[in-house]
């Protein structure tokens, strides 16, 4: 109950928050892609303490978090972990998704100002933060139109690298499953999103379908799922209809014999 938490730590569930998410965050940090738990030194809860300047006993708030929260596993003296890897992870998108660092207590990092912390997490480690910027979306999309608005803008973000120089493919298929996730393909052209918001993601789609060199059969599968939400986000010659309503085909010519005159087809 949130009166035991400011009885037994002179914190209010609102002040303890922060604190949880930065220590989140900075236990990812240290992990590894795929690990279940990261274990870290009660040292780290100690430095955001200090940072934060709370008024608590060390011994305290470790006790609390581990015996009365449950959100700490304690395995040996003053050695610790997050009881659930998802715990850790949403912790982490909040704080990556914080835009009040000034008022924040302890304060955000400056590494960690969103969008720019989440954006760089992404492009350099996409298999370590996959998890943490899909909890960060959906934060996003609670927030109402302001939350999904960013969302749009750090979807685009993640696809620049690939779109412009062919890098961190990763992050554009973190992309693209998100906007799975959210259903954000489900845009008619006659939408004022389509064009601002959408376009950009549909051509990274049309992009990745084709690249058979930076994606996985998987990969593209996602991006051709995207693409067939509605007719008019595939405009590949060959794909949609005519005006008429009939298959658009793409005739292609096939010469009668071959570059060294034979007629035999093999296929």
């Amino acid at each position: 109950p949130n009166s035991s938490v400011a009885e037994q730590l002179g914190l209010t569930p609102a002040e303890l928050r922060p604190l949880l998410e930065s220590l989140a965050c900075t236990v990812h940090e240290q992990g590894g892609a795929g690990q279940d738990s990261t274990r870290f030194p009660v040292e780290t809860l100690l430095g955001l303490l200090y940072r934060g300047r709370y008024r608590v006993v060390p011994q305290d708030i470790s006790d609390y978090l581990t015996q009365q929260a449950g959100l700490l596993v304690s395995p040996a003296p003053a050695l610790f972990y997050f009881s659930h890897r998802s715990f850790q992870e949403h912790l982490a998108a909040c704080e990556l998704i914080c835009r009040e660092p000034t008022e924040r207590r302890p304060p955000l990092a400056p590494d960690r100002t969103f969008p720019d912390g989440l954006i760089r997490r992404v492009l350099e480690a996409p298999a370590l933060w996959r998890n943490v910027a899909y909890l960060a979306a959906d934060e996003l999309i609670t927030q109402g139109h302001e939350g999904q608005t960013l969302l749009w803008e750090l979807l685009d973000a993640f696809c620049q690298p690939y779109v412009t120089a062919q890098r961190a493919p990763e992050a554009a298929v973190i992309a693209l499953g998100i906007a799975r996730h959210h259903d954000l393909f489900d845009l008619h052209k006659t939408d004022r999103r389509y064009r601002r918001d959408l376009e950009p993601l549909r051509q990274v789609a049309l992009q990745m379908l084709t690249d058979i060199e930076n994606f996985t059969p998987a990969e593209r599968n996602i991006a051709g799922e995207l693409l067939g939400r509605h007719p008019e986000h595939d405009t590949r010659k060959g794909v949609g209809r005519r005006s008429d309503g009939l298959p658009d085909f793409d005739w292609v010519q096939i010469p009668e014999t071959d570059g060294q005159g034979r007629r035999e087809f093999i296929y």
